[in-house]
């Protein structure tokens, strides 16, 4: 009896529509953010860190410098910011098994792997797209970028040091997350080929919302 309650369960879950999945991102999204935004100060000094590398290596601010922002407002929309990339970023795994979940649901053709496992599956990709781009990727695009502001002068480091902090953070921000979608993507299209031929395999669609 409890096995097929479970089975009816995970069905109903299969099969939710495409609004109660989004509610599911959402609230999954909402719940993340608050958690990054309470860490945002260790987020915000780990993504600094290749950051400061790349300008200190490239003679754009002082070594061993700090960055300090020059408001609470400045502070308060960076870790927003920063509390936002990470949360979308480490949601991304549950967006897209959603979308497979809602793609598999309209056929009536479950997976294979449980949630667990396909989640995990989509998260890999990402993360090691996340892990590439922080690593190797971030410092081979921004010091060629780095390079082209040319000699720089100490009244450059004192007037343009904030804004050049800024503006690679959030170049970094953006590398991270272009890498990892880019590795993301051709596992999320074979799960869903998977679906598709399990269509095919069964002579057509079944699935219907709840």
């Amino acid at each position: 009896m409890t096995t097929v309650t479970e089975a009816q369960d995970s069905k109903r879950r299969l099969r939710a529509g495409p609004l109660r999945r989004v509610a599911y991102c959402s609230a999954a999204l909402l719940g993340v953010f608050l958690i990054c935004f309470f860490l945002a100060e260790q987020i915000l000094g780990f993504l600094l860190q290749p950051v400061l590398s790349v300008l200190i290596e490239n003679n754009m601010i002082e070594a061993h410098s700090a960055y300090q922002f020059t408001s609470l407002k400045a502070l308060f929309g960076m870790y927003v910011a920063v509390a936002l990339f990470a949360a979308v970023f480490l949601c991304t795994p549950f967006f897209l098994y959603q979308l497979q979940a809602y793609w598999a649901g309209r056929h009536g053709e479950p997976s294979n792997l449980g949630e667990g496992t396909t989640i995990a599956v989509l998260a890999l990709p990402i993360l090691l797209g996340g892990a590439l781009a922080y690593h190797v990727v971030f410092p081979l695009v921004a010091g060629p970028i780095a390079e082209l502001q040319g000699p720089i002068s100490e009244f450059d480091r004192i007037v343009w040091a904030d804004l050049w902090v800024e503006g690679h953070l959030y170049l970094l921000m953006k590398v991270i997350a272009a890498t990892a979608l880019c590795f993301a993507l051709p596992v999320t299209l074979f799960v869903l080929s998977r679906v598709s031929k399990a269509v095919r395999l069964s002579g057509g669609s079944s699935g219907r919302y709840e």
